[in-house]
C-alpha cells in the first residue's frame, strides 16, 4: 500500500489513519498534522479485553505513535477513543467496545523524529528578543525562530550544523562548544516536518502575536544560518530544493526572502553553486561574511587559512549566481576598534570589487549584540553607533548601499 493511502492529512490538524482496502477504523490523534515513515513496529491482535501492548520506552521518549488499523473480520468503521499516555503527552488509541466479531489487527508504529506538536509549541512561550538567538527556543532540531536586527522582523532559522561544527572559528561566535568540522548526515524528513509545521504556526496560527514583539510581527525570511557553515552540509542543494517545495505548499508570500548566511569559503564547490543558483529563484539572497580584508585580519578574527584571493573569487561567484550582500561584523578588541590599515584595506577591497563589476547589493555593517562563547570573549566589546556610522560613510562614498545595525 502506498504512503498516501496510509497517511492521510485531514482538516483542523487531526490525522485519520486506516487501511483503504478493507474498510477503516480511523485512529484520531489531536494536534497532529502529518506523519512520516516508521522506525519501529509492533503487531498485536487487539480486542476490548486485549488492549494494545505498547512498550513503555515508546511512551516515555519524545515522539509520535501512529496506528495503522487493518480489519481482519470487522468491516464496520468504528472510532477509537484517544487517551493520554503515561507521560501525559502522547495520545494512544483504545477500543470503546469490543468489535462485533473477530479481532482487529493493529500495526503500531513509532515516529521518533516527530515530537508532539503541542509539546513543540509549548517548549518556550516567552517573547523573542534580538539578544536571544537560541536554537532551542522552539524545541526543534533544525528550525528555530529569531527576531533579527538586520532583517527587522521574524526570521525562521534553519540550523544544519546541529553538532556545532564549523570550518571557521570566528572570535565573536555565539555558539557554545564550537568545534572544527562539518555537519553529519541530515534527517531531511524531520527537517520537512519541522519547517512545514512551524510555517503553519507563523502564517495561520498565533505565533507572531504570542511570541514576537509588536514592532517585528512580520515574517521577513527563512534563513540558512545556525551553528556552523551551512554550505558544508553534503545535502545543501537538497535542502534548498526542500525549502522551495515547502514554500510553495505552505503558501509563503513571494516577498519573504530565503537567505543564506555564509562565510563563503566553499562557494567554489559545484554542489554549493547549484544550490545558490536555486536559492536565487526563491527570492534568495546571499549574506557573504567579510569581517576583515587582509590575510592577517582574517586569521586573527575568523581563524581561517582562507586568504583574500580565495575570498574575492568566491564572492564573485556568489554575486554572479544570486543577489549578494557583504556582511561585516566590527567590534573592539582589547579596547580598540579596527585600525586604519584594516579599514583602508576593507574600503580598497570594495573599490576593486566595483571596478571589476562584481555586482553587490551593498554591505550589512553590524556590531556585537550577544556575548561570544569563544576564548577571546572577555577581550571583545561593541563599537558605538557613531563608530559604525563613520565606517558606513566611507563605504557609501563608493556608491554602495550600507545598512548599519549597532
Amino acid at each position: 500500500m502506498d504512503r498516501e493511502s496510509l497517511w492521510t492529512r485531514v482538516s483542523a490538524g487531526w490525522c485519520a489513519i486506516g487501511a483503504a482496502k478493507t474498510g477503516e477504523i480511523p485512529c484520531i490523534f489531536p494536534d497532529s498534522r502529518e506523519f512520516g515513515f516508521e522506525t519501529g513496529s509492533l503487531e498485536t491482535a487487539t480486542t476490548a479485553r486485549n488492549p494494545p501492548k505498547i512498550p513503555a520506552t515508546w511512551i516515555s521518549r519524545p515522539g509520535r505513535i501512529a496506528v495503522d488499523s487493518r480489519i481482519c473480520a470487522h468491516p464496520a468503521p468504528r472510532k477509537l477513543a484517544p487517551v493520554r499516555g503515561v507521560d501525559g503527552r502522547h495520545t494512544l488509541p483504545t477500543y470503546p467496545q469490543a468489535p462485533a466479531s473477530g479481532n482487529v489487527k493493529l500495526m503500531i508504529r513509532q515516529h521518533i523524529f516527530h515530537q508532539p506538536v503541542n509539546v513543540l509549541k509549548s517548549a518556550s512561550r516567552s517573547r523573542l528578543t534580538v539578544a536571544d538567538h537560541s536554537r532551542e527556543s522552539a524545541g526543534l532540531r533544525y528550525v528555530y525562530p529569531v527576531v533579527s536586527r538586520r532583517a527587522g522582523g521574524l526570521s525562521i532559522g534553519i540550523n544544519l550544523n546541529t553538532n556545532n561544527a564549523c570550518n571557521w572559528r570566528c572570535i565573536y561566535c555565539q555558539v557554545p562548544g564550537l568545534t572544527r568540522g562539518a555537519p553529519g548526515p541530515l534527517d531531511l524528513d524531520r527537517l520537512r516536518f519541522e519547517l512545514t509545521d512551524f510555517l503553519q504556526d507563523v502564517l495561520k496560527g498565533d505565533f507572531l502575536v504570542a511570541r514576537v514583539p509588536a514592532e517585528a510581527r512580520r515574517l521577513n525570511d527563512i534563513a540558512l544560518s545556525g551553528n556552523g557553515e551551512p554550505t558544508s552540509a553534503k545535502e545543501f542543494e537538497q535542502v534548498i530544493d526542500l525549502i522551495g517545495e515547502i514554500r510553495r505548499q505552505a503558501g509563503v508570500p513571494a516577498g519573504v526572502k530565503t537567505v543564506l548566511i555564509t562565510n563563503g569559503s566553499l562557494m567554489q564547490r559545484s554542489g554549493v553553486q547549484d544550490g545558490v543558483r536555486k536559492l536565487a529563484a526563491l527570492n534568495g539572497e546571499v549574506w557573504f561574511k567579510m569581517d576583515r580584508a587582509t590575510d592577517a585580519g582574517m586569521r586573527r578574527v575568523n581563524n581561517t587559512r582562507t586568504g583574500m584571493a580565495r575570498a574575492r573569487a568566491n564572492l564573485a561567484i556568489a554575486a554572479r549566481l544570486c543577489p549578494t550582500w557583504i556582511q561585516t561584523c566590527q567590534f573592539a578588541f582589547d579596547g580598540a576598534g579596527p585600525d586604519e590599515v584594516e579599514q583602508e584595506a576593507y574600503v580598497e577591497f570594495l573599490r576593486q570589487c566595483l571596478a571589476d563589476a562584481i555586482a553587490l547589493k551593498g554591505v550589512l555593517l553590524y556590531g556585537l549584540a550577544r556575548r561570544s562563547f569563544q576564548p577571546e570573549a572577555s577581550r571583545l566589546a561593541p563599537l558605538s553607533a557613531q563608530q559604525l556610522e563613520t565606517m558606513a560613510q566611507r563605504i557609501r562614498a563608493l556608491g554602495l548601499a550600507v545598512k548599519v545595525t549597532p
